[in-house]
């Protein structure tokens, strides 16, 4: 049920139909299921991509027809059903789009980084360290005029140089696009904000949104990303980008705040109890509850680098007036 929904969706917004409920719930829908987002992102490729008609896809296609031609006619008219009302152009793409994503086998690759932070390198020699709960999609070979990946969750990736071909990188609400450096990018889908920190180099993101320009980084810069509809329906496509700099805890620190998670270093610097909660349950792999909803809008300035959950836990209550009460890997914040 939620594949067939997340396919009449898909194709709708593909061919630019989609009413703004229908939006707001393709939209919820991606935020929920991070797997159907790579999903979603190999259509759009083929939607846009301007070699999409040549004989490869063609011969997809052609796949993509005996395959709904052999099956049990009460499946083949639900498929006829579900594909011709969407247009022509986009059933061509959507039907290529499946067919390569379910029969690509070994070429893509899935990389997660579950209970601790990992490194891939990739087939140019670029380095990606994947943070805790953190995803990385990437293929075997790259193609030869471009480098593509998608990344769910937090990442820090070192882009080998190469002048012809550049590096994309694709996130929910954010296209970057590079040719060599190093940069730090925050995708989760349960956060409200994706951000993009540039440390070296230079790098180009674009929301991903029709009518997004894209934004120039210079190192220092970092990009601001509103993961959350719009309010108003008529006006769901005002995706809020701002630009700002990387935040340094004090003036004389050389390292941004944004990749001290390189060195296993928690750093927060004005941030909410719930945003801090979030950090929490990704590095210990625990769920942690508030019973008040003004518990969650404590704001802490600290920074943790080998405590231990209940030592972190002790630290803060010293700032502010709260209990927790620990159950197997459940932690319940409360009011004293």
């Amino acid at each position: 049920m939620q594949q067939d929904r997340f396919q009449y969706l898909a194709s709708k917004k593909l061919g630019d139909q989609l009413s703004a409920a229908e939006a707001l719930e393709f939209d919820a829908l991606l935020l929920q299921y991070p797997d159907l987002l790579l999903e979603y992102k190999l259509l759009e490729h083929y939607w846009s991509d301007k070699h999409s008609q040549n004989r490869r896809d063609r011969e997809l296609f052609q796949k993509v027809l005996q395959r709904i031609d052999h099956q049990p006619p009460r499946r083949r008219s639900r498929l006829v059903k579900f594909i011709l009302p969407i247009g022509l152009a986009a059933s061509l793409i959507l039907a290529i789009g499946l067919f390569v994503f379910y029969n690509a086998g070994p070429a893509e690759q899935k990389f997660v980084a579950d209970r601790k932070q990992q490194k891939v390198i990739l087939d140019d020699g670029t380095e990606v360290i994947l943070n805790y709960k953190s995803t990385l999609y990437y293929p075997d070979k790259f193609d030869k005029d471009v480098r593509q990946v998608t990344i769910v969750g937090e990442a820090f990736f070192r882009v080998a140089k190469e002048q012809d071909r550049p590096f994309i990188v694709n996130t929910q609400h954010a296209l970057l696009k590079v040719l060599g450096t190093s940069f730090n990018v925050r995708a989760y889908p349960d956060e409200t904000i994706t951000e993009a920190s540039l440390i070296e180099g230079v790098l180009e993101v674009t929301a991903t949104h029709k009518k997004a320009k894209p934004i120039l980084l210079r190192p220092s810069d970092k990009v601001i990303i509103s993961n959350q509809p719009a309010k108003r329906p008529d006006a769901r496509n005002n995706v809020l980008a701002q630009k700002a700099k990387i935040t340094f805890l004090k003036p004389t620190d050389v390292q941004a705040m944004e990749t001290t998670w390189l060195e296993n270093k928690l750093v927060f610097k004005d941030q909410t109890f719930a945003d801090l909660a979030k950090v929490l349950e990704r590095k210990y792999d625990i769920r942690l509850e508030f019973k008040e909803a003004k518990l969650a809008k404590m704001r802490f300035t600290a920074r943790f680098e080998q405590e231990s959950l209940e030592e972190i836990l002790a630290a803060l209550q010293l700032a502010a007036s709260f209990q927790y009460q620990v159950d197997d890997n459940q932690i319940t914040i409360t009011k004293y």
